[in-house]
């Protein structure tokens, strides 16, 4: 099986602070003959790569269209050089175009990947004026592609409500190597006993809502001594956000990390108390799973994400609600024993519906069955 995926995600080229996209289609290529992946990625900035099976591909070009063009030049050179027999791509709206075309012009089955929480979704619907018509280009793509990828089964219901097969429709949750979080020292777990430590982790962007738990924070420090939040990660929002933190005052109470390599998060999340997602929207929320296993329950916004993975209420707050969050944060700091409890019951949750080798096989799958459906 031949398969070209098509995606955005320059942690390709940057495995040490790109977090595990790598790794995983390494796993992904050694279930395939040739996994072939193209990149969205400027001209002359990212090089060609050959691993084993898998080959990653920049698309080159200078500017959205140019690039977009670059995309879908190298795409049919795929197509055609590699002799394609399936194509998976990020999302159904732009890279969904790509495959779409593919799909007309070669014949050859499309997935393609909802990874965020789009549908009947006015956050995000709100954030970017070109967002409305990708959303109707998302649902025409998805009606017509062979297999459909969902990581919720909330996404799987919404793609119902528009006509999309739900017989084509696979929940898989982005894989997750359980074990590389797992601490392996917990007697030196905490750096300084004496501070109530949150971590952040995660992109440094705007539906992120980290303003939201800035503002937490500033009045979590007026009932709790010793509060300190720690936010790995960058983005475009890194400079606003610093200079937030002045306005409220708090900046001494926050320590922006920056990006680390996906090996060493582990280390971050073992030293906290407790993580916290705020999102004004999550598909998933992979850091959940990442920080249980390093020993850290996440109290999370109620999106389609969180809700997926987190059961317990007692973690859980309506996206925006700063009263709750702040309450049941200064319950959770304040409380080892619920702690302890909530981490039980989440891993337990976890390690029954989540893993890496059960996720890269059903994904694998999921391309064959395209493949042996398209042939018949």
């Amino acid at each position: 099986m031949r398969v070209l995926v098509v995606s955005s995600d320059i942690g390709f080229f940057n495995p040490q602070g790109g977090g595990d996209v790598l790794d995983r289609h390494i796993a992904y290529a050694n279930g395939c003959e040739k996994l072939i992946v193209l990149v969205k990625a400027p001209k002359n900035k990212y090089s060609f790569k050959i691993i084993g099976n898998l080959i990653i591909i920049p698309s080159g070009g200078s500017g959205s269209l140019s690039i977009f063009l670059s995309l879908l030049k190298k795409a049919i050179k795929a197509v055609l050089d590699y002799k394609i027999d399936v194509v998976n791509t990020q999302d159904p709206m732009i890279y969904g175009i790509v495959g779409y075309f593919l799909k007309l012009r070669f014949g050859v089955p499309l997935i393609v990947n909802w990874h965020g929480d789009f549908l009947n979704n006015n956050y995000w619907i709100n954030e970017r004026l070109i967002n409305r018509p990708l959303l109707i280009i998302g649902k025409f793509i998805s009606r017509r592609a062979d297999c459909v990828r969902v990581v919720s089964p909330v996404i799987k219901e919404k793609l119902k409500t528009i006509g999309v097969d739900e017989e084509k429709v696979f929940v898989i949750p982005t894989p997750v190597d359980l074990e590389k979080f797992k601490i392996k020292n917990k007697e030196s777990k905490k750096s300084n006993p004496n501070e109530k430590k949150i971590i952040f982790v995660g992109r440094l962007v705007k539906l992120k809502n980290i303003d939201f738990l800035l503002r937490v924070i500033k009045k979590l420090a007026n009932d709790i001594d010793k509060v300190r939040l720690v936010i790995v990660g960058d983005g475009p929002e890194t400079n606003s956000l610093k200079e937030y933190s002045k306005k409220l005052d708090i900046q001494k109470l926050i320590s922006f990390v920056g990006l680390v390599p996906h090996g060493v998060l582990m280390d971050y999340y073992s030293t906290a108390l407790i993580a916290v997602l705020p999102s004004l929207h999550e598909s998933f929320g992979k850091v959940i799973i990442e920080a249980a296993m390093a020993g850290v329950p996440t109290l999370a916004s109620r999106t389609t994400g969180a809700v997926s993975i987190i059961k317990d209420e007692r973690l859980l707050f309506d996206i925006n609600d700063e009263a709750t969050c702040v309450s049941k944060l200064k319950t959770l700091l304040e409380n080892e024993t619920l702690r302890t409890t909530l981490l039980k019951d989440l891993i337990k949750n976890i390690e029954d519906k989540f893993g890496w080798d059960k996720s890269v096989n059903t994904i694998i799958n999921m391309w064959q069955r395209a493949v042996i459906k398209n042939r018949r």
